[in-house]
């Protein structure tokens, strides 16, 4: 036995020391910092002392962000934590609490709250240690950390014990196991398992403790345990003793004694064999280990036993005649059954206060779950219907923008069509000498209405202006190769809805030239600027402007606007009927 311990040291030694030395290192990189909290992390476990050594190494100076701050604080806790080092003050810990409560990181930010939770519970704030450990526990079971999460039920349970709510507490240590279990962690899932036994029998439920204690054994077995197998056999016997059931106790302390060559029964073990000897009668043994335990150091702080004893030490006086022990035993077992009393009325004056505490605090963390839960359904669903809504007007504008843009091509289509009758129409009444009235008005009617699809077209292709798969190229293209005629088009129109303005404005302004011609002709169809700009291919309105500005110049234009000058000019001359 001793080689094997001595074997298992050497191992762990070598262990220790192989870390280390790949902790020493890698360390040595600019990034120092975080290799030393990655290794701290990885010896956590298995080597705490070595982990806190590690993170005593590193100065607060030496953490750059909020990140690293966080982390250092979380692992500096927990090793705190694991190496018996009971800390109340929470400024080291609230650092990683305040983080990883904003971030989408579970596992650590149960790991903060857990940490949280243990600092209240060295303080004995045990108000603010349930409701910490509630948060931790909300936040490990999204996650797949079992062995974080059985910690968490783990020390709820002690909690709920400790304040008498043992169904609680028996319901907790349960959880424990099955994450425990789930973790492969057979010592802790076995000592969660015993003390699942214990509130179950203390509250009645002695069928169930029986078969928990039973499971607990078979775990401490597989890890060699024997004195936590032998703890729990006791614990059997105990139950079976209270269930009348005597013979069976003694025949289970029999068996594991056998089983495992033990000698001597360890002291604390004495009550149960007190009583179990007085319950067979027999009285000699049951007052060797009455005497033994009331005389024992460990008995002083043990009011339940020290009572128990003298009761049954008085009994025995009593079945024996012996009435001045019989007497002094009865002294002593009611002395210390009145300090119990009292006790036990303290601590369910503080039990029920607890539980008032913690029911509410339970109720209210349940409600707050409820309220996040309904806030994101309604989140969720309010984000639905306004992606609905949104793809809804994105298809809707896309139909409009390829409705608008047929509508247009087929416009587009319309006025190629008409540009080619009304060109050849043209061209015949220009070969004619003389042309009726009836038939000019016509042939300008029906300029006048492919001018009016023109100018409609001009204003569109503005809008789409810088899109290069909209309609404003393809339209662009079709004025590079019908300008010319439409030019001419425009300048025949103008002319003859105006009494031949045209023509007079080229008689007395001889220095206009044909575009000069067409812009006041296009003023007198009212077209707008852009359209003019769109139909002159000018890439900015800077250009209309300079034109503007240069036929201005050529009229002698200085205190009136062109298209005023122009409109009491064309006054002046005898008009047509106007068309447009």
């Amino acid at each position: 036995m001793f080689q094997l311990f001595e074997r298992l040291i050497l191992i762990r030694a070598a262990s220790l020391l192989i870390l280390l030395t790949l902790a020493g290192t890698s360390c040595t990189s600019p990034n120092a910092v975080k290799c030393k909290l990655a290794n701290s992390e990885m010896l956590m476990q298995n080597f705490p002392d070595s982990s806190l050594t590690i993170l005593q190494s590193i100065s607060p100076e030496q953490l750059s962000d909020k990140e690293e701050k966080a982390l250092y604080s979380l692992l500096y806790s927990q090793a705190l934590d694991k190496n018996y080092i009971d800390i109340t003050d929470d400024s080291i810990i609230n650092i990683a609490v305040n983080y990883y409560s904003k971030r989408n990181d579970d596992k650590r930010r149960a790991q903060s709250w857990y940490y949280l939770g243990r600092v209240y519970y060295n303080a004995n704030d045990t108000k603010a240690a349930v409701e910490s450990f509630l948060k931790a526990k909300a936040a490990a079971e999204k996650g797949d950390n079992h062995l974080l999460t059985g910690q968490i039920y783990s020390i709820l349970g002690k909690l709920y014990y400790d304040q008498s709510f043992f169904i609680e507490a028996a319901n907790a240590y349960r959880r424990a196991a099955n994450f425990f279990k789930n973790a492969d962690e057979p010592g802790r899932c076995a000592n969660s398992l015993s003390y699942a036994a214990i509130n179950y029998h203390a509250v009645g439920e002695d069928s169930v403790a029986l078969d928990y204690y039973g499971r607990a054994i078979e775990l401490y077995e597989q890890i060699s345990n024997v004195k936590a197998v032998v703890d729990n056999t006791y614990c059997i016997a105990a139950v079976l003793l209270k269930l009348k059931r005597a013979d069976s106790a003694i025949n289970c302390i029999q068996s594991v004694k056998l089983k495992y060559n033990i000698r001597e029964e360890a002291l604390e073990y004495y009550p149960l064999l007190c009583e179990l000897n007085f319950e067979k009668g027999n009285y000699d043994k049951a007052r060797f280990y009455g005497k033994a335990y009331l005389d024992s150091e460990i008995s002083r702080s043990d009011y339940k036993n020290r009572c128990g004893i003298p009761w049954i030490m008085k009994n025995i006086s009593l079945k024996e005649n012996n009435l001045s022990d019989h007497l002094k035993y009865e002294e002593e077992y009611l002395k210390l059954n009145h300090k119990i009393l009292k006790e036990k009325e303290k601590r369910n004056i503080k039990a029920i206060e607890a539980r008032y505490s913690l029911t509410n605090l339970e109720e209210s963390y349940s409600l707050l779950e409820k309220e996040e839960r309904r806030n994101m359904f309604i989140y969720t669903i309010a984000l639905a219907l306004i992606l609905a809504v949104s793809v809804g007007i994105y298809i809707y504008s896309k139909k409009e923008a390829l409705r608008a843009k047929r509508k247009y091509a087929s416009d587009l289509k319309i006025l190629e069509k008409v540009n080619s009758s009304l060109k050849q129409q043209l061209d015949n009444i220009k070969q004619r000498s003389e042309t009726t009235v009836e038939w000019d008005d016509a042939v300008i009617g029906g300029l006048a209405s492919r001018i009016n699809l023109i100018k409609d077209l001009l204003e569109y292709s503005y809008v789409t202006e810088g899109h290069p798969d909209k309609f404003y190229n393809k339209f662009q293209d079709y004025i590079a190769e019908h300008r010319n005629g439409s030019f001419d088009d425009i300048i025949f129109v103008a002319n003859q809805m105006y009494g031949g303005v045209i023509e007079n404005l080229k008689e007395q302004y001889p220095a206009l030239n044909k575009k000069e011609l067409l812009y006041c002709s296009m003023i007198y169809l009212g077209f707008s600027s852009n359209a003019i700009r769109a139909m002159y291919m000018h890439q900015n309105i800077t250009s209309i402007y300079n034109t503007r500005s240069k036929i201005n110049k050529k009229l002698g234009i200085k205190n009136i606007k062109l298209d005023t000058y122009l409109r009491n000019f064309a006054a002046d001359l005898t008009p047509k009927n106007k068309i447009l």
